[in-house]
């Protein structure tokens, strides 16, 4: 059985798929099958006397066996298949026309008919062949009703029909039960794989979980927060389970720094880059005693630089960065200072928005080591309010027709607010408006929004 177990498996490799397998199997047993027959006609030849011709087809027909297991032992699988398509049809058939109606033969088409759409792929090749064989079944028909043959033997007709529809009826057992048996082994397959993925995932989500968690302490703690600016609301919608959108806030004497940060793309790797932001950030503020935003984001752009450079290599190009925008209030002076990389401030005043625009470059990526980015002075009047955000609030897809909300909808949406209405409510309609427009869309990108009453 080892040798038959070499010879079903010739051509198989363990990287192939499960179904291309399956049809290199299947085409092996079949040939297996088909020698087997020839093999058992040897004995009727002899008993019965036939002529040496009959020797001869059998030979040739062991001689397409072979060819066929051998293309699949050559890695020519395609070729196999067709190979095997044709030469059975003319094998079978021109037997069929030299043996005559009686031996049935011609039934041996029907397994011809399946076998295209065993071990085929393409419809078009499953459709050729099939119709070949309806057709060449058709052919020994009408040809039965008009000719007579040589080597007709009454003797022998039964004995040949009876082989003929054996082969079939058995070809046909085979191929389903094998059929049956595959399906259910690629069934278990698939189960089995669908329970590992499954706790994989899991696995992962759980992990994704647990990271959410200790990114929101670290980055979006509410309370903190509002421990540092009482009068401030913040509304995260992260795209994935983390987010590469980040809020920070650090209080230095009487200053408060606030900055609102989007890391390049989403997700786990955006959700990394919001750790190397935060940090930097730090580092900038309390190793670096650096007191104004623009030099801040000057600190951040030339140290990802650097660190990202050096880990570049020609197979590893570390081009991310992010986009930010820093406020540093002093609200006993009644003043702010502002600057943004791609970030802009919005201001809302006695019921106008006044948008400060930013320096046009990100941090790290492709900006200049010592590019300078521009230090806003803005003076603050009572009931002042300062938004800033990032670019997932206004490029989120929704509404009726798909759009995005875009910054005209954002200036809208915050110049509309009741000189009355509280921080607190102000944060709730924000959300409200955010998920009415994105519906039953998909999430475009993380979006973060903050703002802080004066």
């Amino acid at each position: 059985m080892s040798f038959i177990n070499k010879i079903v498996n010739t051509g198989v490799k363990e990287e192939f798929p499960f179904p291309a397998k399956r049809k290199i199997i299947l085409l092996n047993y079949l040939c297996i099958i088909a020698s087997f027959v020839l093999v058992v006609y040897l004995p009727v030849n002899y008993f019965l006397e036939l002529p040496a011709f009959f020797y001869l087809i059998n030979i040739v027909g062991q001689a397409i066996v072979f060819t066929c297991i051998w293309l699949n032992h050559k890695g020519k699988y395609n070729a196999a298949r067709v190979f095997a398509s044709i030469f059975w049809l003319l094998f079978i058939n021109s037997f069929c026309l030299i043996t005559g109606e009686g031996t049935g033969t011609e039934y041996i088409n029907i397994v011809l008919f399946v076998l295209p759409m065993v071990i085929f792929d393409s419809k078009r090749m499953i459709i050729i062949f099939s119709v070949a064989a309806v057709l060449c079944f058709i052919l020994c028909k009408f040809v039965f009703a008009y000719y007579s043959w040589q080597y007709s033997h009454h003797a022998s007709d039964a004995l040949f029909y009876w082989i003929g529809i054996g082969v079939v009826f058995f070809s046909i057992f085979y191929l389903l039960s094998r059929f049956k048996q595959e399906t259910l082994s690629y069934t278990k397959l698939i189960e089995d794989q669908h329970e590992q993925l499954t706790e994989k995932n899991e696995e992962i989500n759980a992990s994704l979980r647990y990271a959410k968690r200790i990114q929101r302490a670290l980055f979006f703690d509410q309370t903190e927060i509002n421990r540092i600016i009482p009068n401030s609301f913040g509304y995260l919608s992260p795209h994935g389970v983390v987010s590469g959108d980040f809020f920070w806030i650090s209080k230095i004497e009487n200053k408060i720094f606030a900055a609102v940060a989007d890391c390049t793309g989403h997700g786990v790797p955006a959700a990394l880059m919001t750790v190397v932001g935060h940090n930097l950030l730090n580092e900038g503020l309390t190793l670096h005693h650096m007191r104004t935003p623009g030099s801040l984001l000057a600190h951040v752009n030339k140290s990802l630089l650097l660190r990202f450079k050096e880990k570049s290599s020609k197979d590893l190009s570390l081009n991310d960065g992010m986009d930010i925008g820093i406020c540093m209030f002093d609200f006993a002076e009644k003043k702010m200072e502002y600057a943004g990389a791609n970030r802009p401030l919005y201001l809302i005043r006695d019921n106008n928005l006044l948008e400060t625009v930013p320096t046009k470059c990100s941090l790290g990526g492709h900006t200049l080591p010592d590019q300078v980015f521009e230090n806003n002075l803005i003076s603050l009047e009572a009931r002042d309010y300062v938004y800033l955000f990032t670019d997932g609030c206004t490029d989120q897809h929704g509404g009726d027709k798909g759009k995005k909300f875009s910054k005209k909808r954002l200036r809208e949406l915050l110049l509309s607010f009741d000189k009355d209405l509280t921080i607190e409510e102000r944060q709730l309609k924000v959300k409200k408006v955010f998920v009415d427009w994105q519906g039953t869309y998909p999430k475009t990108d993380d979006s973060l929004i903050i703002g802080v009453k004066v």
